[in-house]
């Protein structure tokens, strides 16, 4: 956000995401001389022309004076002091899941310069939040695999495929099943080796 207030020369900029359900839009992350509740406002799209043009279009929307126009959400004008304002599509895989929105003081005619730049700026800011986006899910789906594995009446283990068989996890079970820790199994190579070669104890 630095760097967009700082290259495009505007008074603020805000990151902005869809809330699809409640059919809001709401900040994330903003720089500048903004009001402080600018991270917490949280915008109607139908009391948001401009913004959900953009959105449903993909494409820029620059507005020059704010102040009277219908298309400037009321209260984020209000809040904010909106005078000239330009509202970037956040896309991912073709598909807009935020704004990143530039805002000045003073009624201000974007040039095509300035747009470019910002659309620029945009691009980075859909890939930054688009991978922090992925690792989130993929941290999820990776929590509830490890509940499923953890749970099933069954020792589930990845190991290598070569001599010697090195384990690289184990699930729980195999403490109450064979009777040897998952820890047992990961500290060391070999462990599989020693333990196939000897007649085996269950529960130890």
């Amino acid at each position: 956000m630095d760097t967009a207030v700082r290259l495009v020369g505007v008074d603020q900029a805000h990151l902005a995401l869809i809330d699809r359900l409640e059919k809001t839009l709401y900040g994330v992350a903003s720089s500048g001389h903004h009001h402080p509740e600018a991270l917490h406002l949280r915008c109607s799209l139908s009391a948001s022309p401009a913004a959900r043009d953009a959105l449903r279009s993909r494409r820029p929307v620059a507005i020059d004076k704010a102040r009277r126009d219908p298309r400037v959400n009321r209260v984020a004008r209000g809040l904010l002091g909106i005078e000239g304002a330009a509202y970037m599509p956040l896309l991912s895989g073709g598909q807009s899941f935020g704004l990143l929105i530039l805002v000045t003081l003073r009624p201000h005619r974007w040039t095509a310069e300035e747009m470019i730049l910002a659309r620029h700026i945009a691009s980075f800011g859909s890939v930054a939040l688009g991978n922090r986006r992925l690792l989130t899910q993929l941290a999820e789906t990776e929590r509830r695999l490890r509940s499923l594995v953890e749970h099933i009446p069954a020792i589930v283990y990845t190991c290598e495929v070569h001599p010697p068989y090195t384990t690289l996890y184990v699930s729980p079970q195999t403490e109450t099943m064979l009777g040897y820790s998952p820890r047992e199994w990961t500290r060391g190579t070999g462990f599989f080796m020693k333990i196939s070669s000897t007649p085996m104890t269950w529960g130890r």
